[in-house]
């Protein structure tokens, strides 16, 4: 809920060319509720390729396979799961030493 509200509040921002671009695509994979909107956002940061979106996608990326539907054992994240990774993995190879494995988790 803290996440969402954050993003909503950056989403509302004025002047809207005040807010970093990536963090406005940050916001609305935050605060979207349809799979086609997560995904729009997610090939926006893979096509951007930059770094500031790898700790974001390595939340979802690393985020239960459970909780949501009926007795909470579905996926929240299902539709996305692939996406997800594809972007990550093309982040990563265009950042190199931002691998979780490499000294610097920050893609930095």
């Amino acid at each position: 809920r803290e996440r969402r509200a954050a993003a909503l509040k950056i989403l509302k921002y004025e002047p809207q060319d005040k807010v970093f671009p990536y963090l406005r695509v940050i916001a609305e994979l935050e605060t979207a509720r349809s799979c086609k909107a997560r995904k729009a956002s997610i090939a926006a940061m893979a096509l951007a390729r930059d770094p500031h979106y790898l700790p974001t996608l390595r939340r979802y990326d690393r985020s239960p396979h459970s909780g949501c539907g009926f007795l909470g054992l579905s996926d929240c994240y299902d539709c996305i799961r692939g996406d997800v990774r594809e972007a990550l993995d093309d982040i990563e190879r265009a950042n190199p030493g931002s691998r979780p494995d490499d000294d610097d988790d920050t893609g930095h």
